[in-house]
């Protein structure tokens, strides 16, 4: 937990956070991005899970349809949830940690063994493969839903948007030429995104 909180320390400074000019330009070293991206999501997730609760917009268009719409084989219910403890945190953060494999279909799963037999890390990869998006077009389509959306992200779908970076952030590394600056496009995108999610719920509450 001591490198969650230092790194937590970076994330709450002010908004010429470190992390951002440093994923600009070490992205081309794969085992430096998916450190930052991996220290970034784990600090978001305990950020949240530390925070107030705040007013949470409604009635809006979904941002990640696909989580209403299980499949057949999924034993996830409708709309889950991976995370709502610290201890739920935490694994999220070693399943990341652990580094994730991303098949030639696209497929998520986690490396580690012990890890990956666990039960939630069965509904991480349910999640991962099943809810988030995973291509260009679709990614960008979450992200311009995202500078466009007023309030603050529920819960599920800032945990969703995290675990996307997450996935953009293997794509990045694992690309080359083009490709790895237009996944580094993405990438930037949404880290933007979560950043400004989370500057948002840590500041003081609209008056009533």
């Amino acid at each position: 937990m001591s490198s969650v909180s230092s790194s937590f320390l970076i994330l709450s400074a002010s908004s010429g956070s470190p992390i951002f000019s440093q994923l600009l330009h070490l992205y081309a070293a794969t085992e430096e991005l998916l450190c930052q991206v991996t220290d970034f999501i784990s600090n978001a997730f305990l950020s949240q899970a530390l925070g107030a609760t705040h007013p949470q917009s409604q009635c809006q268009a979904m941002l990640f349809p696909a989580a209403y719409r299980p499949k057949r084989s999924s034993t996830l219910p409708l709309n889950p949830v991976l995370q709502s403890s610290l201890e739920e945190v935490e694994l999220l953060y070693e399943f990341l940690l652990a580094e994730l494999e991303i098949s030639p279909d696209l497929k998520i799963s986690i490396k580690d063994e012990e890890l990956a037999s666990l039960r939630k890390a069965s509904d991480f990869r349910a999640v991962c493969n099943d809810v988030i998006p995973k291509s260009i077009p679709d990614i960008r389509r979450l992200s311009a839903n995202l500078s466009s959306r007023p309030g603050i992200l529920k819960k599920e779908d800032f945990e969703r948007t995290a675990l996307t970076l997450a996935y953009t952030a293997y794509r990045t590394a694992l690309s080359q030429g083009y490709q790895k600056d237009v996944w580094a496009q993405s990438l930037l995108s949404l880290f933007h995104a979560l950043r400004h999610d989370l500057m948002r719920s840590s500041g003081p509450r609209a008056s009533p």
